[in-house]
């Protein structure tokens, strides 16, 4: 029994597929100069799909695009009230993943091929199945401080400044109890 993956997209949350052929566009200064730093919608790759998508390059409709760091959903769906019905998952490189980083912080942007792929590591693939649960408990693939590294516990590493601005609170608050 599989359960359905499903996606936020806007207000919806939206069951998705994963991509069964990759999709190669052409990104221009238009669709950098058009863009809406910071808008999964309205990102300088969302504006560049949806301009391509009366090209006939996707096996599919495009209505909707929703970008993130590392993937992108078309919506390819609606249903009776309009509202997205079923998206599919493209995977992106580190250069396309690194531009839109840059282009939400910065504004920047680069014209240039863009690869939509298939997902290298889909949900419910034996690669994924292989590494295990990353959140396990004791399991020592978890990321979380006290994690087991090679035999030895190690401690949450925290900032001098952090550690001043704990010691001026509880300062603050020692003053407090005490008049």
């Amino acid at each position: 029994m599989t359960i359905e993956r499903r996606i936020r997209i806007g207000d919806w949350l939206v069951p998705y597929d994963d991509a069964t052929q990759e999709v190669t566009l052409q990104r221009t200064l238009t669709d950098i100069l058009k863009a809406t730093p910071g808008d999964h919608m309205e990102c300088m790759n969302s504006l560049c799909i949806k301009a391509h998508r009366r090209d006939h390059v996707f096996p599919h409709p495009v209505l909707l695009v929703s970008t993130i760091l590392t993937c992108v959903y078309v919506v390819d769906r609606l249903d009776e009230h309009g509202d997205p019905a079923h998206a599919i998952r493209y995977g992106l490189g580190r250069k396309d993943s690194r531009l839109i980083h840059e282009h939400d912080h910065y504004g920047s942007g680069e014209p240039g091929v863009l690869r939509l792929r298939i997902p290298r590591d889909p949900k419910g693939s034996p690669l994924r199945a292989q590494r295990g649960n990353r959140f396990a408990d004791g399991g020592g693939h978890g990321t979380s401080p006290g994690t087991q590294y090679g035999g030895e516990t190690r401690r949450p590493v925290t900032s001098i400044g952090a550690k001043g601005r704990f010691r001026v609170a509880v300062g603050a608050l020692r003053q407090e109890e005490l008049s």
